[in-house]
């Protein structure tokens, strides 16, 4: 499995990519948060070489890639592009633009050092996008019933596109360990859990998730190109809309597995960023939204709650594995680390079949 390094990178190491690669200058720059890459968002100055000044905007989004051993997210990323350039055309309301390097290359590499080893060089890969304006979802806590329902539709509708792109085998990759269908790999990291009585739920939902929810899932519900990461983080609202989606962001999962998952992800980080909620009502909102256009079969409803345990596993466990890789970013990688874990219990000890009855409540 491949061990992603984030970049260490400056100021200056951002401003010297920015001119060297796309022949700009930045007005300003600024950190934004990151599980794997290093993310800026940059206010340009000016274009002095490029032949077209106004195709890059004022505001674009550089991301540095994280160097893995393997070359998995490198060899990936090439193919994650051309994605969100067709994705960018099919909704443009929803998907940032891609802008490629005055060299023609699609996606430039870099040499620069690693947080986990700031002496040694490696290489790093770089992406410019637009930066979508709005506000992250996160910051609009508590979510309203009206955004939790428009979450789910954009990501059905942006479900519908994916499936449009499953001719690159690229994309296609099912080895992925953020794919939930993957969970079972989570058990390679839990001797970095030191909670014991964590450990022992996460053992027991992953030894029945091998006996019975997989091979459920594997016979009776639809294989899907999913997005695979519908963390609020992810999700960018109107600022003068705050109930309406202005975008989906992060295509750095996307892989082939069940659509069911998609869905798992989207409640896993509505319960988690509110786990004191009415998980009835909120997961409700979510899949309304997505079942207007994107409704579920029978045999996914009934495997529904076991895909978000699923997901709440892989954060709880790459969390804690990835903050002691990266103590330096610890705070956002354990950012639901608490609350996810509570609703992680919530979920697991509800009455499974009475929640999915009430999201089912309005005839999805």
């Amino acid at each position: 499995m491949a061990v992603f390094y984030p970049a260490s990178v400056s100021e200056q190491d951002v401003r010297k990519i920015l001119k060297n690669f796309y022949n700009i200058e930045a007005h300003a720059v600024s950190r934004l948060k990151g599980f794997d890459s290093v993310n800026y968002h940059v206010m340009v100055k000016c274009q002095t070489l490029s032949p077209n000044p106004s195709h890059i905007p004022e505001n674009t989004l550089l991301k540095i890639g994280p160097c893995s051993d393997p070359s998995e997210m490198a060899d990936f990323l090439q193919h994650q592009i051309r994605l969100m350039q067709k994705l960018s055309q099919t909704l443009p309301e929803l998907i940032q633009r891609v802008f490629e390097p005055e060299s023609g290359l699609l996606v430039p590499k870099v040499e620069v050092s690693c947080q986990n080893a700031p002496n040694d060089i490696h290489h790093h890969n770089v992406v410019l996008l637009e930066y979508l304006p709005g506000i992250p979802m996160i910051e609009v806590l508590p979510f309203s019933i009206a955004l939790l329902k428009d979450v789910g539709r954009s990501f059905a509708k942006l479900s519908l596109a994916l499936q449009n792109c499953t001719s690159d085998e690229g994309l296609r990759r099912t080895n992925h360990k953020w794919d939930p269908k993957n969970v079972l790999f989570c058990e390679d990291f839990l001797h970095f859990e030191t909670d014991e009585d964590r450990k022992l739920k996460f053992t027991e939902f992953l030894e029945l998730f091998r006996d019975e929810t997989l091979p459920f899932i594997q016979l009776n519900c639809r294989k899907a190109l999913i997005h695979a990461d519908g963390s609020c983080n992810n999700i960018i609202v109107k600022s003068d809309f705050p109930d309406q989606v202005r975008g989906i962001i992060d295509f750095e999962d996307v892989c082939s597995s069940y659509l069911v998952f998609e869905c798992g992800s989207l409640l896993m980080y509505t319960f988690a960023y509110m786990p004191e909620a009415d998980f009835a009502s909120i997961g409700a909102a979510v899949m309304q939204g997505f079942c207007e256009i994107q409704p579920l079969w029978d045999s996914e409803w009934e495997v529904l709650i076991e895909a978000t345990l699923a997901r709440h596993v892989q954060s709880l466990v790459y969390g804690v594995e990835a903050a002691c890789l990266n103590p330096d970013n610890w705070e956002y990688l354990l950012e639901t680390n608490e609350k996810g874990w509570e609703s992680f219990k919530r979920l697991l000890n509800c009455d499974m079949q009475e929640m999915v009855r009430s999201w089912r409540s309005e005839d999805c």
